[in-house]
């Protein structure tokens, strides 16, 4: 007899599929649990190995041309540049890199979520590193994520955990400030990731063999073509001359 959880997973290939051909796969979005050690990003090997295997499961029911990917936390210490990261202690893998390696059609997205005040993109490459050199995971299943949203900081500089008070789409954002320089990443006194950042982090995607970005959202994006940040990832993958 089998479980009731292993029932449901059998119906996910038909459930995807039912969605049309544009839908090729599975976002998982589980950023851990809410003990303390949780909460810092200390997943232990067997958490790892049973999470894996269920993605390798959800994958399995769908079939080789469906992918399941896993959103992950991005390493470091929260700051007031915008160069930390949401898990101080997130090195240890949340992923199994064995299971991983047997079923390509597994990928993780690093929830790169960063808006550096200096528009440095060294926080990005860091959870690249993390992810491949340190958790293991092949490039070729690594997406690098990037935030389509920002923050809005009400807090003093001087506090260790701001207050957010806002989180605007880019598309809403630069209709503050329409015609921005690509090099500038501050709107409205908001720090986003700028035009130029989104190119350079694509074309280091690019060199460097990873899957892809993992923009956040792409429906945060703005719609006007001399606006968008996709049009300037298009540039940075060679996509878009």
């Amino acid at each position: 007899m089998k479980a009731r959880g292993d029932r449901y997973i059998e119906t996910l290939g038909s459930a995807v599929r039912s969605c049309g051909p544009g839908i090729t796969g599975i976002e998982i979005d589980h950023e851990g649990d809410h003990t303390k050690l949780g909460q810092q990003g200390v997943v232990s090997k067997f958490e790892a190995h049973g999470y894996s295997m269920f993605l390798d499961r959800m994958q399995k029911s769908m079939g080789a041309n469906y992918t399941v990917s896993a959103d992950i936390g991005g390493w470091g210490l929260a700051s007031w540049n915008g160069h930390g990261g949401d898990y101080p202690l997130g090195f240890t893998p949340w992923v199994d890199k064995e299971i991983f390696a047997a079923n390509k059609n597994l990928f993780v997205n690093t929830m790169s979520y960063y808006w550096p005040s200096d528009c440095d993109i060294s926080s990005f490459k860091k959870d690249g590193f993390v992810t491949h050199e340190l958790w293991g995971i092949a490039k070729d299943q690594i997406n690098i994520g990037i935030g389509y949203f920002s923050q809005n900081v009400t807090t003093s500089p001087r506090k260790i955990d701001p207050v957010i008070s806002g989180e605007p789409g880019w598309g809403t954002l630069s209709k503050k400030c329409p015609g921005l320089k690509p090099d500038v990443c501050i709107c409205d006194g908001v720090n986003f990731a700028s035009k130029d950042m989104n190119f350079q982090i694509a074309k280091w995607v690019r060199e460097e063999g990873y899957r892809g970005l993992f923009p956040w959202a792409a429906n945060y994006d703005s719609p006007d073509r001399n606006e968008s940040l996709a049009v300037w990832v298009g540039k940075g993958l060679g996509l878009i001359k």
